[in-house]
């Protein structure tokens, strides 16, 4: 909610700072402690993960998107934490690493079209192609790295 009702730049460093210093702190924690209900709290975070994946997909305002994919990938995170294995760590860093960057573009994306189309909803960004082929491709480019295509960091 709050990376939805913030703007752009509130956004983008909410995605890039703010949940990436708690999630390294949550990695220092996960050492430190012993997790005794760990397969329980894996199965509730990719529950959590679904959940979030499916309200992905039913958005059309984009920033609620940008939004609740930011949700699903910290949710990945917390389950690579929870799994004790030293390559599970490595892979939460690398994690966290593309998710600011990745979200940051998107977040970027989203102000851009929203301010050449004054509407963050989907349905009004009929022409973006049309105009601006270019931004298109590369907010596409974006969007599909984000969904962990191969290739790509997020891809853990």
């Amino acid at each position: 909610k709050a990376q939805d009702e913030a703007p752009v730049l509130g956004s983008i460093v909410l995605a890039s700072v703010l949940l990436k210093t708690g999630g390294y702190g949550m990695l220092k924690m996960c050492n430190m402690y012993v997790i005794t209900f760990t397969k329980e709290l894996i199965t509730d975070n990719l529950f959590m993960v679904l959940m979030a994946t499916m309200l992905c997909l039913l958005q059309s305002d984009l920033k609620k998107f940008v939004a609740y994919s930011s949700v699903t990938h910290n949710t990945m995170l917390l389950i690579l934490l929870f799994s004790e294995y030293i390559s599970f760590e490595i892979g939460s860093i690398f994690l966290m690493i593309s998710h600011g960057v990745i979200s940051n573009s998107l977040f970027f994306m989203v102000g851009v079209y929203s301010f050449s189309s004054l509407s963050p909803l989907l349905f009004k960004q009929d022409n973006i192609m049309m105009i601006s082929p270019k931004l298109w491709y590369t907010c596409m480019i974006i969007v599909f790295l984000n969904a962990g295509s191969p290739r790509s960091v997020a891809l853990v």
